[in-house]
């Protein structure tokens, strides 16, 4: 790497009106630093990448399309046809380069891509680094949602909410419900022009149990002819992305309901299910009790997959059933559940990494855990990389958003604060919970440091001394 690149990185935060920090500065030359060195090099030099030159390969190219739902990253517009996508670049091209992972590229629109400001939110988001977005701060009253916040409600939506499908010819906007609320992602809505300013319904959630809900494209209201695969009958297809599919499902032969995941064979996301299965193997051969059972992991019919028991609902939905939080006693009593579940993982050198309310089920009145698709076997050959990189926006903890950085327990103490912090609210804003003594504990367990973090044990302690 230059070492010019940190009096770059300076200029050019000075050029956008942000005071260069140190610490700012020296994190923005890391992520630069490992984005150079996987760059795209001809003859020895840095070579700049264009739209085509992605479109040459086409598993790459279909990511970013599945990340975005096919959607302009600022202005929320359906790409193709009449829109001509083009390729931007996360952080500036001249600081990052591009590596061979599109980890700093996104799609936009050209008249996106025309004339807009770059603007680094390098701390903002494990999924993006400085997405861009031109809508003025009127379209936010009292408060403009995060820029991380905005690109999770357009991905998650693709659509106007109030429209009955999705409508090719207008821009979306981000907009709050409740104009006295945060804008934090349960506040948000997305509308087009024509119910811009409507009043819009508090936010559901309608995805299944134990399933990733991150940037899943666009599912038809038309429900498809059941499909048998491989001795089951696939009921519900719950989400999509890249290779990777989910479905709730049923045995063919003993009518059993279970939660069936599968990828196509020779693709990453095939062996990161593989990997995934290890791990559940792992586990069920320490007799883990705070986990999902596996039924089988199948080759079959050209796919990977993996079949596990079905839950009764997840927490996000249980605790939406019960107001949108629960009582404190019920949270001592769900918290403890995880508490032992994380313990079990960690005891067998296992970290789970996108611990979040979708992936704690409820099964015969038992929290358990799920869905180690990004976990790490701290003493496994691989592991790692799978249908999602570095954990849910909200509740991965701040070092995930850095590549080469060792997954270690402590993320997973800090991802637990924040399941805290929606137990008790409904949200994930430490600020909205109103409790001192809770907040003590949410504060020890979502520390910037991960040396400053408390332990489960300490965690559990503290929690059960807690009297609100």
């Amino acid at each position: 790497m230059d070492l010019r690149i940190k009096p770059l990185i300076v200029s050019h935060l000075e050029q956008l009106g942000v005071k260069p920090e140190d610490g700012l500065v020296s994190l923005l030359k890391r992520i630069c630093d490992q984005y150079y060195d996987a760059c795209i090099k001809s003859g020895g030099k840095v070579r700049k990448a264009g739209i085509e030159n992605v479109r040459a390969f086409p598993t790459l190219y279909h990511k970013l399309v599945d990340t975005q739902c096919g959607r302009c990253a600022i202005c929320g517009a359906l790409l193709g046809g009449p829109v001509d996508e083009t390729l931007d670049h996360i952080l500036p091209w001249s600081l990052a380069g591009d590596p061979y992972d599109g980890s700093n590229w996104q799609l936009v629109c050209r008249r996106c891509n025309m004339g807009k400001r770059e603007w680094l939110s390098a701390l903002q988001s494990p999924q993006a680094l400085n997405w861009v977005y031109g809508l003025p701060l009127a379209q936010f009253p009292l408060e403009k949602p995060t820029l991380e916040s905005r690109y999770v409600r357009l991905a998650l939506s693709a659509k106007c909410e109030r429209c009955p499908s999705t409508v090719r010819d207008t821009e979306l906007h981000v907009v709050k419900r409740v104009l006295s609320g945060l804008a934090v992602h349960e506040n948000l809505a997305v509308v087009c022009d024509a119910h811009l300013g409507a009043a819009l319904p508090p936010r559901t959630r309608t995805t299944g149990v134990g399933v990733q809900a991150t940037a899943s494209p666009v599912v038809p209201p038309e429900e498809p002819e059941l499909e048998s695969f491989a001795g089951y009958m696939l009921e519900k297809r719950i989400t999509s992305g890249g290779m990777a599919e989910a479905f709730l499902a049923v045995s063919e032969e003993t009518a059993e309901e279970v939660f069936l995941k599968r990828a196509k064979s020779g693709t990453v996301d095939a062996e990161a299910l593989q990997l995934e299965a290890r791990i559940y193997q792992k586990l069920d051969m320490r007799y883990a009790q705070h986990t999902v059972h596996v039924v089988e992991l199948l080759h079959a019919e050209g796919y990977v997959a993996l079949v596990c028991e079905r839950a009764e609902t997840d927490l996000f939905d249980f605790v939406i059933a019960h107001g949108g939080q629960l009582p404190t006693d019920q949270v001592k009593e769900v918290v403890r559940e995880i508490v032992e579940g994380l313990e079990e993982l960690h005891a067998a050198d296992v970290v789970h990494r996108d611990l979040k309310p979708t992936n704690v089920l409820l099964k015969d009145g038992r929290w358990l855990l799920a869905d180690f698709g990004i976990s790490k076997d701290l003493h496994g050959a691989h592991g790692g990389r799978t249908f999602q990189l570095r954990g849910t926006s909200g509740y991965a903890a701040p070092e995930q958003v850095l590549t080469g950085v060792q997954a270690q327990p402590s993320a997973d103490v800090y991802a637990l604060g924040k399941l805290i912090v929606f137990l008790l609210t409904g949200s994930t804003d430490l600020d909205s919970v109103r409790f001192r003594d809770w907040r003590k504990l949410i504060r020890r367990c979502t520390a910037e440091s991960p040396a400053d973090r408390c332990s489960l044990a300490e965690l559990a302690s503290y929690m059960q001394s807690i009297e609100e």
